[in-house]
This record gives C-alpha cells, structure tokens and sequence, in this order.
C-alpha cells in the first residue's frame, strides 16, 4: 500500500500498525486464507502472488465523462425526429405524475454526471503474468 503522514493517523489506528510493527498505509485490507498460507503483516503483495487461472475481484475508478444526458447515461431511446417534436428530441422526457405524489421519486434515471465512480468487477480470471 502507499504509505500515509502519520500526523493523519487517529491515535487508535497508529496503535495498530504499531502493533503489527509496520508504517501507517491509506488502504487496510483483510484476506480471508487458510492457515498453511498466512502471510506476514505489512508484505506487499504483487502480481507474483497471482497465479494463472486464479479469480479475483478488481476495483478501480470508470473513466469520467462529465455531464450527460438521459441518452447517454441510462440508454433512453429519446423522441421522434418529426410528427410534431419541437425541440425535445434528446430530452428525458416526463419525470413524474401528478398531484398525488407531487413530487419525482428517488432514484428517477435523469441526466447528470457520468463515471468517476468506484467500480468492483467480480470473478475475473488471470490469463498470464508476465
């Protein structure tokens, strides 16, 4: 991991990683293993400790996109391109119903900023390591 400013550190947490004899990190992460393959506190751990053919899970950021619109964000198929449409061929379209609820529910697909979000893709195979 990399390695944070000690000065950051909360005093109950700078307690561990001096419990485990090893420099305060920004990401703590805990491995569920077997006990014939215990490893160390602290050893960093590299595509060497990979084998092919092995699962694992992959978190990264997705590319930032900025702002989109409900047609590239969600899919939407937009609004026809004549019979009538003025002006609304790539907008979302109605957001709600009526009076009763009055108000548009949570989680409704509107534009708006696209990506830059934590992203875990699962159950990914190693083909090789080179």
């Amino acid at each position: 991991g990399f390695d944070k400013n000690p000065e950051s550190v909360n005093p109950q947490l700078m307690g561990v990683f001096k419990s485990y004899g090893v420099d305060p990190k920004r990401k703590i992460v805990e491995f569920s293993v077997t006990p014939d393959a215990l490893l160390p506190p602290g050893l960093k751990i590299d595509a060497r400790h990979f084998y092919p053919g092995q699962f694992v899970d992959v978190q990264g950021v997705t590319k930032g996109k900025g702002f989109a619109g409900v047609m590239k964000r969600w899919g939407f198929a937009g609004q026809a391109a004549t019979h009538g449409v003025s002006k609304t061929h790539r907008h979302a379209g109605s957001i709600g119903a009526c009076q009763d609820p009055g108000r548009v529910w949570k989680g409704k697909k509107m534009a708006g900023r696209m990506g830059n979000k934590n992203k875990t893709q699962e159950c990914l195979q190693i083909y090789k390591i080179d």
